[in-house]
């Protein structure tokens, strides 16, 4: 079982990886990304180190499980879409 208190994610991964699972970005303000997928929304800070409760509740409101995180940025590209990334 992966814990989220034994990784470092920072916002800006969890923002990306997030956008890999279907999220858009639905708007960028100073300091955080609001995403958007269907009926959920999440809010991510600009953080270099998510702490392990706000990302734990970032995943609980997003429907994705730390496996799927995870995995979803391991397999990020070195230059991912810019369409999740054009307003960070």
């Amino acid at each position: 079982m992966i814990r989220s208190d034994t990784f470092a994610v920072s916002g800006a991964e969890c923002v990306i990886a997030l956008c890999q699972m279907g999220f858009e970005v639905a708007r960028r303000e100073p300091g955080r990304t609001l995403l958007r997928r269907a009926s959920s929304i999440v809010l991510v800070p600009d953080l270099l180190v998510l702490p392990s409760v706000l990302l734990d509740r970032i995943l609980e409101g997003a429907d994705v499980s730390y496996a799927a995180l995870f995995a979803a940025i391991e397999d990020l590209q070195t230059q991912p879409e810019l369409r999740c990334v054009e307003a960070l």
